[in-house]
């Protein structure tokens, strides 16, 4: 029998409503609470005996036990006696004159029943709460005792079943960390392709010739930026010449040269201070701009050119062998809609930008924002509000412009931490990973995604790296998250039988 911790019987007269039982007649069990409460099990019940349930010469016994249908456990609850008024006389002289060994076999608890009344008593019941009870219900054994002694016995099954405290899910607390990008030197570049005109036979580029002016136009207006700005300085101009593929290999190497030349000499003589940064390179045959358009297109005869293509390593065998196909009608019209597109000059400039105040970041920000580094724009988050819209903003526009940066990576899952909006930050947990200051970071997303296991190997890190450098987290830090790691383990045990009980009641 289990342990009792608290019993109260408190003797009440009077009318009561009832709940619908298969009772004997005159006996009503109303209400009844049978609930978990801080790890203990809770029973109260009122039970109402009316005055024809029972004559003067009889007594009622009950005898409440929590049992289920599938475990050996039980508990025996305490029992109780309503005796009638001769029946309390013999009980009387049965406690004068028999031995306390011999009175034991009697429930401890005895009420006597005035004639002709009914009576109502409330049972409170407490004990260790134990999690088999999850599936549990009440029952209660009723005995009717004559004047002779003789015994009928009575049982209400399933009175009523344990009712579980509503679950809440444990929230662990965490401490996130933003990390600080380091300084950089600030690179930007801008590039575009030319398709320039050139005479049969030459390789000078005349600007009035054809397309060229609409072509030069681009490079001139692109370096104009570059030089117009005082906050660029030109630090690189790469000039590539490419050719298509028709032709002799040997032919196309000095055209595509002679091409990216031609446009060097073209820049250099318009902007004379460029001369010491141009560099040059070429591509004889551009097949892999070839492959590329294929692949996008829709030709026919496709996967038989491209098999040609990536399987024949000589390049002017490979062009014989593609005129020759199906007739070359493939070759014709790669000449006609794909080739003009593989004869040009493509140029990239690159420029560094001056580093900016934070009050000059606030002005770039609303015009060109691509002008920031990470360092910049990172301090101009933290200057606005915690979660305002426009540091959220600036949130975006940073692992946006750095997506294959850890410490935006790291910074972004703090930041949906910080919101609870936990599912946003997935995307970026394996990035994040890759450096020990952001350890402590991965670590509390997984214990927020309900995976402690995870999580303590992260914690795990985290702890080793704090232990062995400088980390943005303490050591402190990282146990206490472990502790919240232990927490969220039993927490999910809660839930784990919550559900199984939820599943027992169903069924």
């Amino acid at each position: 029998m289990k342990q009792i911790y608290l019993i109260t019987m408190i003797l009440l007269i009077g009318s009561l409503t009832t709940m619908a039982q298969n009772l004997p007649k005159g006996i009503q069990v109303a209400p009844v609470l049978l609930e978990e409460r801080e790890n203990q099990l809770v029973l109260e019940m009122d039970i109402h005996v009316q005055a024809e349930a029972m004559t003067e010469k009889q007594s009622w016994t009950f005898k409440p036990i929590l049992m289920t249908t599938d475990s050996p456990e039980t508990v025996r609850m305490p029992e109780v006696m309503v005796n009638g008024k001769i029946k309390t006389q013999l009980f009387k002289r049965k406690e004068k004159f028999q031995n306390e060994r011999l009175m034991a076999n009697y429930p401890e608890i005895r009420i006597d029943k005035k004639p002709r009344r009914d009576t109502t008593f409330h049972y409170s019941f407490r004990a260790p709460y134990e999690h088999w009870m999850d599936q549990a219900s009440l029952q209660v054994n009723l005995l009717l005792t004559s004047c002779a002694d003789v015994e009928t016995a009575f049982t209400i099954h399933d009175i009523a079943r344990i009712t579980l405290p509503p679950y809440i899910p444990y929230h662990p607390r965490v401490k996130v960390n933003y990390l600080t990008p380091e300084k950089e030197v600030k690179i930007l570049h801008r590039e575009g392709a030319a398709y320039l005109d050139f005479k049969v036979g030459s390789s000078v580029i005349l600007p009035d010739f054809r397309r060229n002016p609409q072509e030069l136009a681009k490079i001139e207006e692109l370096l104009a930026q570059v030089f117009n700005d005082s906050d660029f300085e030109l630090s690189r101009l790469s000039i590539t010449g490419y050719a298509s593929p028709e032709g002799s290999w040997a032919s196309n190497d000095r055209l595509s040269l002679a091409r990216a030349e031609a446009l060097r000499q073209y820049v250099a003589g318009k902007y004379s201070s460029t001369r010491r940064f141009i560099q040059v390179r070429h591509v004889p045959e551009d097949w892999e701009g070839l492959v590329r358009m294929i692949r996008e297109g829709e030709m026919t005869s496709k996967e038989k050119v491209l098999e040609i293509i990536e399987t024949v390593s000589d390049p002017d065998t490979r062009e014989s062998r593609l005129r020759a196909l199906e007739g070359g009608r493939p070759f014709r019209y790669m000449l006609e809609e794909m080739f003009p597109s593989l004869r040009r000059v493509v140029y990239r400039v690159e420029f560094t930008v001056k580093e900016y105040s934070l009050e000059e970041s606030g002005a770039i920000m609303q015009k060109n924002p691509e002008q920031l580094n990470h360092y910049e724009l990172t301090q101009l988050y933290r200057s606005f509000p915690d979660h305002s819209p426009e540091q959220e903003k600036i949130g975006d526009l940073i692992i946006t412009m750095f997506p294959d940066d850890p410490v935006a990576a790291n910074n972004t899952i703090a930041r949906w931490i910080e919101n609870n909006q936990i599912e946003k930050a997935t995307p970026y947990i394996e990035k994040a990973a890759e450096v020990p200051a952001a350890y402590n970071t991965v670590g509390a997303y997984y214990l927020l995604t309900e995976n402690p296991d995870k999580a303590e190997a992260w914690f795990r890190k985290a702890l080793q790296a704090a232990s062995q450098g400088d980390t943005p987290y303490s050591k402190q830090d990282v146990e206490l998250h472990l502790q919240e790691v232990e927490k969220k383990r039993e927490d999910l045990k809660i839930r784990e039988r919550y559900n199984k009980a939820k599943t027992s009641i169903a069924d």
